[in-house]
């Protein structure tokens, strides 16, 4: 009786582990889901900056970004740099996630690398960005907290995104200041 009693409460016991386990990773975000919301997000803020609007391609960033004194250089850098008719954006995998809880929501920021190919030229841009989850999937819209773009000249010259002394993009915090003399 014992031991029926002992592989009964064991079948219990990983029963219930079972079930933990599944509902850890059914909570776990979806990160194909989230580069696919990000395609569409950066091909509208693409299309923003082709057609030279700032106002929209502002909408896109985080309000702490948006305030950082050196915002306005950043986008002017992309402005300048970024050339002809949008034909692709593709997301490498796999995208960095990671969440913390406020009170009464979830916040989940991510980063990864997106290819950008252009009718005139193929981009590279670093792009880090939250939204608000309740589950595994988002509700709330997409805001960039960083944007660092390179195109495939500056990618081949060894520029990278880790350089903080190039002004290749918006990020927090500010750019190193260049002492002038």
């Amino acid at each position: 009786m014992s031991s029926a009693l002992t592989r009964f409460f064991s079948s219990v016991v990983a029963l219930i582990t079972s079930f933990s386990l599944f509902s850890c990773n059914s909570n776990r975000f979806d990160e194909e889901k989230i580069g696919k919301d990000m395609e569409v997000v950066l091909t509208q803020l693409f299309d923003a900056v082709h057609e030279g609007d700032e106002k929209t391609f502002k909408n896109f960033f985080a309000d702490h970004v948006v305030e950082l004194p050196d915002f306005e250089d950043g986008c002017k850098y992309v402005f300048d740099v970024y050339k002809g008719e949008l034909l692709g954006v593709k997301c490498h995998y796999p995208i960095g996630t990671g969440d913390h809880i406020v009170p009464g929501e979830q916040i989940c920021y991510a980063f990864t690398i997106f290819d950008i190919i252009t009718r005139e030229n193929n981009y590279t841009v670093y792009v880090e960005f939250y939204t608000r989850y309740k589950s595994k999937y988002p509700d709330f819209s997409y805001k960039i907290r960083k944007f660092k773009l390179l195109n495939k000249q500056q990618l081949d010259a060894d520029e990278t995104f880790n350089d903080c002394t190039q002004r290749n993009g918006i990020y927090y915090p500010g750019w190193i200041n260049e002492k002038v003399e």
